[in-house]
């Protein structure tokens, strides 16, 4: 860990004001995680389907900027109050709903979009509680 290094000027960006030093460092992580799953990796195209499972997270909505432009975008989530944190998404699906409408939620979003891609960041069985 060097306090000081060489970089090649023309591969640095510079930070927006009032955006900390460490605030850039910690998103680049999440960023990547989106940006590679989604356009490296699933190769996701204008009119596609994204099912982003977590997208209330620093990944997920990340994973929303790199959807767009042009990709239709679906999501699940957890807690409702957050709901307004989570602009220019088609659609929500909230986990702490009961089973059979989170269930009947999701069998809508198939049934009328298709699901393209999906990409997950909750990793592992519904949870209730946040």
């Amino acid at each position: 860990m060097a306090e000081r290094t060489v970089v090649v000027p023309a591969k640095c960006i510079p930070l927006p004001s009032g955006l900390d030093p460490a605030q850039a460092a910690a998103i680049v992580n999440p960023g990547m995680s989106a940006w590679l799953s989604l356009k490296l990796r699933a190769g996701v195209a204008a009119g596609e389907t994204v099912l982003i499972m977590g997208a209330t997270g620093v990944a997920g909505q990340l994973a929303i900027q790199s959807a767009l432009p042009g990709c239709r975008k679906n999501h699940r989530r957890r807690p409702k109050p957050r709901s307004a944190r989570i602009p220019r998404v088609d659609a929500v699906v909230v986990l702490s709903d009961p089973e059979e409408q989170v269930s009947e939620s999701f069998a809508a979003q198939i049934r009328d979009r298709g699901i393209d891609v999906v990409i997950d960041y909750l990793w592992g069985a519904r949870q209730n509680s946040c």
